[in-house]
């Protein structure tokens, strides 16, 4: 197990003996870890239950998306939830699906998958506030996924690994 890390897509140990062996796999850079750890505390200190969908994006979501190489094309304000569209380069583009704080991720599977769908993207995220779950958008039937506690990722250096390799761009 991985502390602030769950669900299918990896195995732990895989996580502990294999990713570090994988071409393009690197260790998070000190500039990223810094950024990341000084990205948790200020909104930890400042977000929780009453936080609304457009502060989760602004404070929480947009921020670390862009530690992670993305830029944010689009955004669009529904009454339940917001949809960003990230992109890195001219051909990555990551769906993002912003939820109310702590709302249960596995509802929002199906919103995300779809938004996955129509930019015929690869993956696809959600975020609720204090957890973000990087979803499978080709392999839909799986299910699989990999979610991260955002608290507890930057406190953990296989963990931090593992939230690098796997999210950022390019």
């Amino acid at each position: 197990m991985i502390t602030g890390v769950r669900g299918r897509l990896i195995s732990a140990t895989f996580a502990h003996t294999e990713l570090r062996s994988l071409p393009g796999a690197t260790p998070p850079p000190p500039e990223f870890v810094a950024a990341h750890e000084g990205w948790a505390q200020r909104w930890a200190s400042a977000m929780g239950p009453s936080a609304s969908l457009r502060t989760i994006g602004d404070a929480i979501v947009i921020p670390l998306l862009k530690l992670l190489g993305y830029e944010i094309r689009v955004r669009i304000d529904r009454p339940l939830h917001t949809v960003l569209e990230a992109v890195a380069g001219r051909a990555t583009t990551l769906p993002v699906v912003i939820v109310p704080w702590n709302e249960l991720l596995d509802h929002t599977w199906r919103e995300a998958v779809r938004d996955a769908i129509v930019a015929d993207a690869k993956w696809c995220i959600c975020c609720n506030g204090p957890r973000l779950r990087l979803v499978d958008g080709q392999r839909t039937w799986a299910r699989a996924h990999l979610e991260f506690d955002l608290m507890l990722v930057p406190r953990d250096e296989t963990a931090s690994m593992v939230f690098w390799n796997v999210m950022r761009c390019g």
